[in-house]
């Protein structure tokens, strides 16, 4: 029995999600393992002390020095000795013990590793994501921000089968408690394939409105300083603005798109070349030079720098699928009359062909 025992431990220290809920580090593996101790308290004294191990693991390393190490797994001994483990079986488990941490700090020690080369790799930069954890004045867990940068897409599961497509320099905040209350807060642009629940919508807020459905896939653009636009992929999706709560709520259906304008909602076109970021490309449809810069920054993670813009008054339409930043300029320049240059900063400069070129 009690070999098995520590075969169950053994297993929980190698499990990375059990030692993302043991830190705190991803909102799923938080629930799962919340989840776990519900419905199998039975496994609570193995738990607690393979938790033991992971934080003995884990907090030392951040001290500089190493005798800290060797302190803590003393302390933990001592501890044990005197309170959870039969003063018969210490000598046995001391061994197994110190194998274990061994064991998990060499494993540690060369993730930190890998993690080291991937951050400061120059090739590896734009595959690196940034999430944040945030947490009440009592220390529960209140929620977990994903996000993206420039250039980047991602790929989030929920844990009710869910699926978020992020676009480029956007985020998402999901709840503690997503699976009692499945709303979530959108900052950017996000492609949603959501679970059906009837007992349970699903909710989107952005800056100007709340979507409700209760199963579907829709897209919804949120970012800042432009409109938000709905696109409903299949199924139907409820809209209520958050300026004016006294209009009655938008029904948007299959292949149907509606746009916030200045608080309220507005009937739109929908395209399906809008949802060509998914697979890397980038769609123009009627944008001005502004807002095509605008796309090309999160696009490309370049800056654009618009010689006298007022003069470029031409809009242009046009997708192009997943395409290197030269060819989607030359498009663009030569449709609009336009003429370029880029900087070793990722810096372009775009002006009229008739205006003069400067460096």
């Amino acid at each position: 029995m009690q070999e098995e025992n520590n075969i169950f431990i053994d297993r929980l220290i190698s499990d990375p999600s059990f030692r993302n809920w043991v830190l705190k580090k991803d909102l799923q593996d938080f629930l799962k393992w919340e989840q776990y101790n519900i419905e199998f308290p039975q496994h609570k004294q193995s738990i607690d002390e393979a938790r033991k191990y992971v934080l003995l693991v884990e907090k030392p390393f951040k001290s500089k020095d190493p005798l800290d190490d060797i302190r803590a797994l003393d302390k933990l001994e001592r501890k044990i000795s005197r309170s959870e483990w039969n003063k018969s079986l210490l000598k046995k488990e001391k061994s197994r013990f110190s194998k274990r941490v061994i064991y998990y700090a060499v494993a540690s020690l060369a993730a930190s590793f890998l993690m080291f080369f991937y951050i400061f790799s120059p090739s590896q930069q734009k595959e690196e994501y940034n999430e944040k954890i945030a947490f009440n004045e009592d220390g529960s867990l209140s929620y977990i921000e994903k996000s993206t940068g420039p250039r980047q897409l991602r790929t989030i599961d929920l844990p009710d089968g869910s699926i978020i497509k992020l676009n480029a320099c956007s985020k998402i905040f999901i709840p503690d408690n997503y699976m009692s209350n499945r709303q979530i807060q959108l900052e950017g642009e996000a492609f949603f394939q959501i679970a059906r629940n009837d007992k349970s919508p699903f909710k989107v807020k952005t800056r100007e409105a709340c979507t409700e459905v209760l199963g579907t896939e829709f897209n919804i653009s949120s970012y800042a300083g432009l409109p938000t636009k709905i696109q409903v992929h299949s199924g139907i999706v409820k809209v209520n603005g958050l300026q004016y709560d006294t209009l009655p709520p938008a029904l948007v259906r299959r292949k149907e798109a509606v746009v916030f304008q200045d608080g309220k909602v507005q009937e739109s076109e929908f395209l399906e070349e809008d949802l060509i970021w998914q697979t890397g490309g980038i769609n123009f449809h009627e944008d001005d030079i502004s807002s095509i810069a605008i796309k090309l920054e999160r696009r490309y993670g370049v800056t654009i720098e618009i010689i006298e813009p007022g003069t470029i008054t031409e809009k242009l339409s046009a997708t192009y699928p997943r395409e290197g930043i030269e060819n989607v300029l030359e498009g663009i320049c030569y449709v609009m009359g336009l003429k370029y240059i880029i900087t070793g900063d990722k810096h372009v400069i775009i002006k009229k062909k008739k205006m003069p070129m400067r460096i």
